[in-house]
């Protein structure tokens, strides 16, 4: 029920454009692949790959590191996590003003520096409170990367389905690979020193973040 009345929220939008029906299997496919070499649908993917990673290894460590990391109860550290899902929801909620005023490219500029802060007051933190900070500020940084470079890579060019499938392969990669190959370094040095992976990745993230500029031309 609320998701029906929820819909009524939804606007009309535009029609995208049509899908042409004169192509092959084997030409969609290579118009597919041909989105793998395009350089700035790559640089929307890195984007995507900073901030999917960030969000896939909080999911799966935040929690685990707030207790073995920095000894706190594992009362606190799902209290952190549920945190850092609030906090990157209320974002996504509320950022369309935000995003109508500054733009994709520094809403994530912004979100993804807020990520970098809250990823290293997360991992040197001393405090439980300015652990918590970070953990807002990381839910901050992973939250708009994700709807803004799928926007991004639909208007970035001819056959939009194609274009977006590439940057949302590298992002739903990220989440779900990214976790495993966190686990696999904190084996190794630690659950918070590994998540420094996720600082450097913001990095990248914030970076690349001038590929989700409207092309001239476009809408």
């Amino acid at each position: 029920m609320v998701g029906v009345l929820a819909l009524r929220g939804i606007p009309d939008g535009t029609r995208a454009e049509e899908h042409d029906t004169t192509l092959t299997p084997w030409q969609r496919l290579r118009q597919w692949a041909r989105g793998w070499a395009d350089v700035r649908l790559l640089l929307i993917g890195l984007v995507m790959l900073g901030v999917e990673l960030g969000e896939g290894s909080a999911n799966n460590w935040l929690a685990l590191a707030t207790t073995d990391g920095h000894g706190q109860t594992a009362a606190v550290g799902a209290l952190f996590f549920t945190v850092f899902a609030v906090s990157e929801a209320a974002t996504r909620v509320f950022a369309g003003p935000v995003v109508d005023r500054l733009g994709r490219v520094r809403t994530v500029r912004w979100t993804t520096a807020l990520g970098i802060v809250g990823a290293v007051l997360f991992i040197v933190g001393g405090s439980w409170w300015l652990t918590l900070i970070g953990v807002v500020l990381w839910a901050v940084g992973v939250s708009m990367g994700f709807p803004l470079g799928m926007s991004a890579a639909a208007q970035s060019g001819p056959n939009p389905a194609a274009r977006v499938s590439v940057v949302a392969s590298i992002g739903y990669f990220a989440n779900f690979a990214g976790p495993p190959v966190i686990g696999a370094i904190a084996e190794h040095v630690g659950a918070l020193s590994a998540l420094w992976l996720v600082a450097l990745l913001f990095i990248a993230a914030f970076a690349a973040s001038g590929s989700l500029r409207p092309v001239v031309g476009r809408d």
